[in-house]
Order: C-alpha cells, then structure tokens, then sequence
C-alpha cells in the first residue's frame, strides 16, 4: 500500500481508510478548507466555491488515506486545489 505501512500478513483492514472520529479529524478537515480557501483565493481561481469544495473532498480523501502525515497543510492545499482544478481542466 502506498502511503501507508502494513504489516506482513496484514490485509490492511479498512483497504487503506483509516477511521476517524472527534473533533481532532474535523479540526484537521477545517484548517484544510481554512488553507484551500486561501490558495483559491490567491490564485483567483473561479468559480471560488466549487474549486474550493472539489478541492476539499480531495483533501478529504488525503487525510482519510493517511497521506497528509508528515507534510505542511500549505504543500497538501495547494496539491489538491491542483488537482481539483485539473479534474474540472480549469
């Protein structure tokens, strides 16, 4: 698995997901959207709304597969409003 260390003999589980429940994993999803919102805004890419929302589900996505450990919010935004606009060729 990528990103992710799995034992020998270990299936992975979830298939790479990992649970989260609590206010730490919504914490994290906010100053996601918090930081996305402000590269959207930087870069004056539009529409604003829907690129920040595409992009936060990317980030969603990051964070469920483990992928934002050990790396700056500010590289991981910008990463996935990349991807975000690509997806929608903006």
């Amino acid at each position: 698995a990528v990103g992710v260390f799995v034992r020998s003999g270990d299936n992975g589980g979830s298939g790479g997901l990992r649970c989260f429940d609590g206010a730490a994993h919504q914490v994290t999803l906010q100053r996601g959207k918090d930081e996305i919102s402000g590269v959207v805004e930087r870069l004056g890419v539009g529409p604003r709304e829907a690129v920040v929302q595409a992009a936060c589900r990317v980030h969603r996505l990051a964070v469920q597969r483990g992928f934002t450990r050990g790396r700056r919010l500010s590289t991981v935004a910008g990463a996935c409003v990349y991807l975000a606009c690509r997806q929608e060729s903006r």
